[in-house]
């Protein structure tokens, strides 16, 4: 009785933290979506002045097909924590760890537990 009870008080938390990272993600992203702006006209003379030919040509002279995808994997990447992609980036997360709080919730009871571990030295001794 006392180990439902703890696994109810367990769930019950989990579901709980769970609901306040989706409201707390959401409110977060949605001030960031408000008041974020992106600097369009920055953000195409950048994307102009690293598109040349003779800036690919550079880069591929100094570290091969490689490092132009990492360069690119990297822009994007970086991208992300930016202007109103940043208000998407904290939705998706939000809703990930949300997500993943509810489902360890769910699935708190069918774990395995430490206690049904038998003694080391058997039932025999």
């Amino acid at each position: 009785m006392d180990r439902e009870r703890r696994l109810l008080r367990a769930q019950r938390n989990l579901y709980s933290l769970g609901y306040a990272i989706l409201g707390a993600g959401t409110v977060a992203s949605g001030w960031v979506y408000r008041v974020a702006t992106d600097d369009k006209a920055s953000a195409a003379l950048r994307a102009r002045e690293q598109n040349t030919k003779q800036y690919e040509y550079q880069m591929e002279v100094y570290g091969g097909k490689s490092n132009l995808l990492a360069v690119e994997v990297q822009q994007w990447f970086m991208s992300l924590w930016h202007g109103t992609r940043l208000a998407d980036t904290l939705a998706v997360l939000t809703f990930v760890l949300a997500l993943g709080c509810f489902f360890v919730a769910h699935f708190l009871p069918e774990f395995p537990e430490a206690e049904r571990a038998e003694p080391a030295g058997g039932e025999g001794t």
